[in-house]
């Protein structure tokens, strides 16, 4: 058990330089940068959700978009909008399908993460 909540922690530190940081409940599961922006997964492990982020601190103007897609139908599953930077975030889903993130907004073209 020790050697789990230390890979924890070490994913967690990763992401230090980023400008959002996870609760201890939440392991990164990927991410991909655009420029400012990063669009990520995040796994909630205290209930098993899987949320999307996306945050742009060079996005001052424009809105910004980030939704969770079905990777073997192309469908989204929940998406979220704000306007500014954010970060914003998706509503969990709890699904046993392989997922990813797509990012969004202002000056940055639409970018998506890895597979899960």
């Amino acid at each position: 058990m020790a050697v789990l909540l230390l890979t924890v922690a070490v994913v967690q530190t990763g992401t230090a330089n980023a400008s959002t940081r996870a609760p201890a409940s939440f392991v990164e599961m990927t991410e991909k940068w655009s420029g400012t922006a990063v669009v990520r997964l995040w796994w909630n492990t205290s209930n098993g959700g899987i949320h999307a982020e996306y945050y742009d601190p060079g996005n001052t103007d424009h809105s910004v978009w980030v939704g969770i897609y079905d990777a073997t139908t192309r469908q989204i599953i929940t998406q979220s909008a704000t306007y500014g930077p954010g970060p914003i975030n998706t509503g969990e889903v709890f699904t046993a399908h392989s997922i990813f993130a797509c990012g969004g907004g202002g000056r940055v073209p639409q970018f998506c993460t890895g597979n899960t």
